[in-house]
């Protein structure tokens, strides 16, 4: 059996991102990806006792996942899917609770049932660090 020297057929397929539309000349306009509106969100002070006591104690910096769900009123409701030991996914969703979304999204419509990620990253001062170093 000899090998073909034909070009095998090829096909370009495109797929739009679901935050991209369509305008009015069929042109594909790509918005970027769609963002949290936030109705109030917490300050450094109110965040800062959020940090995990024993990874302070211990000099320690970690981070966490959550996969979020925006409720009445704006709270969110989260489960952690990621998180560096030591607690930091405990305060992740410590720090979740501090949160508000705003009542609608971009577009006008209800914010209740979306979906939103937070990555929460605890990170020390430089002072801190040196101080436990």
């Amino acid at each position: 059996m000899t090998a073909s020297a034909e070009p095998v057929p090829e096909e370009t397929i495109g797929i739009t991102p679901a935050s991209a539309t369509v305008d009015d000349n069929g042109e594909i306009v790509v918005t970027g990806a769609r963002r949290p509106i936030w109705a109030s969100t917490p300050t450094a002070r109110r965040l800062n006792p959020l940090y995990p006591s024993r990874a302070l104690e211990r000099g320690r910096e970690g981070e966490a996942r959550l996969s979020c769900t925006v409720q009445e009123r704006g709270a969110l409701d989260c489960v952690r899917i990621e998180e560096t030991p030591g607690g930091f996914g405990t305060a992740a969703l410590r720090v979740a609770r501090t949160f508000r979304h705003s009542p609608t999204l971009a577009d006008g419509r209800d914010a209740t049932g979306t979906p939103v990620n937070l990555r929460v990253v605890s990170r020390l001062e430089d002072e801190d660090r040196r101080g436990r170093g």
